[in-house]
């Protein structure tokens, strides 16, 4: 494991009590559509000091801000991202929330991230899903946006080898303890860990663990999503619960553990809550 690139998302970390990461740029209400550029100056206006971004391939080749799997909610169409050329892609306007067509569709990532350039971090999703991962990686080198990107995949092969051929900034998803194991002792730009458990218990979710983090200078993700009833990230030390119960049940668990970053889908809330808190 070594850092570089790591001054910024630092810094930043230096100026809060902890970070507020948008999921997948926030918002999607009325017609500012998630994974978009605006969505992303919005997260930005409301307090967000990192935007979460998907990314997804063409048939063609050409990358875009998008999270498969929502092709029917988001484009009104059945068809597979992937499976779309761009000029399908570019034609399809997004719906927007009561389900009007946009004039507007996905948005490239060559468009989308320059637009950022400056002004935040960012945290860049399922890049490894149906791409040429390594040349994903080349690629954003190539925007020379080294200290604002940073990437993630689950701890597995063949990701974490092609990640040691780059400089990219990462965080390893972890989802068992022994995984920081693996990560930790490869050739790996690792700057923080994105923690996922389902049990109060779970080592990931304990200070000595996260105290472990900081002491090899790593910083903490949580995910204070709520994607369903069923399955949590956090042990339901969520987005639901800060709002329904009020913060403590849910934004405070995860700051008291001492994660460094909070994924949410209510940055606006979240941030008034930090700031309050100070």
């Amino acid at each position: 494991m070594y850092q570089t690139h790591e001054a910024l998302l630092f810094g930043r970390r230096r100026s809060f009590p902890f970070l507020i990461a948008a999921h997948r740029g926030i918002p999607s209400s009325g017609s500012v559509v998630q994974n978009t550029l605006l969505a992303a100056r919005v997260a930005l206006q409301e307090g967000a000091d990192i935007v979460e971004l998907d990314l997804a391939q063409s048939k063609d080749g050409v990358y875009f801000a998008f999270h498969t799997g929502f092709e029917q909610t988001l484009l009104g169409t059945k068809g597979q991202f992937a499976q779309m050329s761009t000029q399908e892609i570019e034609g399809t306007g997004y719906r927007n929330e009561v389900r009007n067509r946009l004039h507007h569709g996905p948005e490239r990532m060559e468009q989308l991230l320059p637009g950022l350039r400056g002004t935040c971090l960012v945290n860049i999703d399922r890049a490894w899903l149906g791409t040429d991962f390594d040349h994903v990686l080349g690629w954003l080198e190539s925007l020379h946006m080294e200290e604002q990107v940073v990437v993630k995949t689950p701890v597995e092969e063949p990701y974490l080898s092609i990640m040691e051929r780059h400089s990219c900034m990462f965080m390893p998803i972890l989802r068992e303890p022994g995984q920081w194991e693996v990560a930790k002792n490869r050739h790996l730009n690792i700057v923080a860990v994105e923690c996922q458990w389902r049990e109060k218990e779970s080592p990931l979710a304990q200070r000595d663990f996260l105290d472990e983090l900081h002491q090899a200078h790593v910083l903490a993700w949580a995910n204070a999503l709520h994607l369903s009833d069923d399955f949590t990230l956090s042990a339901w030390a969520d987005d639901y619960a800060s709002l329904s119960a009020g913060p403590d049940e849910g934004w405070g668990i995860l700051t008291q553990a001492g994660f460094d970053i909070i994924q949410t889908d209510f940055p606006f809330l979240l941030d008034k809550w930090r700031r309050n808190s100070r």
